[in-house]
């Protein structure tokens, strides 16, 4: 039996008055223009909400306390050569007002309505989780080849 590879990322839902905040991706080799969460891989020996904490005020400039991060959604992910495991925590508290504080990664910081996310504009599988938690689903699976080769 082979093992894989599996990549942790957080995912951070930052959300005001029935909104949530994004990131617009640019220089990046990955899903350039799409929106996405303040995001990133857990490093080292961190937590999943260390990480999340790390993340969110690197990229959106504010803090957020760990005891205020709810853990929303894990989304196992195929990606070819390796399995991401997504993690998605919701913050409605925090410290700062949330901007964009890496702009050699992002555009613009955007807020989109929760209720009538444009799905489109946002990175694919994030529009898919954030459709699962919308509808209370705390697991999902995403871009698993439909025969595995078993």
């Amino acid at each position: 039996m082979r093992g894989t590879t599996q990549v942790p990322s957080v995912y951070v839902i930052l959300k005001r008055e029935g909104k949530i905040a994004f990131l617009q991706r640019t220089n990046t080799d990955f899903m350039n223009g799409k929106y996405t969460l303040p995001a990133g891989h857990v490093e080292g020996l961190e937590t999943y909400r260390e990480a999340a904490v790390r993340e969110t005020e690197e990229e959106a400039g504010v803090r957020v306390a760990q005891e205020s991060l709810r853990h929303v959604h894990t989304m196992e992910r195929h990606c070819g050569d390796h399995i991401r495991i997504d993690l998605f925590f919701a913050a409605d508290l925090w410290e700062g007002e949330p901007i964009n504080n890496e702009p050699e990664m992002h555009g613009e910081l955007a807020w989109f309505e929760a209720d009538n996310l444009p799905n489109e504009k946002i990175m694919d599988f994030e529009a898919s989780a954030l459709v699962s938690i919308a509808e209370g689903k705390t697991y999902s699976e995403y871009g698993w080849p439909q025969d595995k080769g078993l």
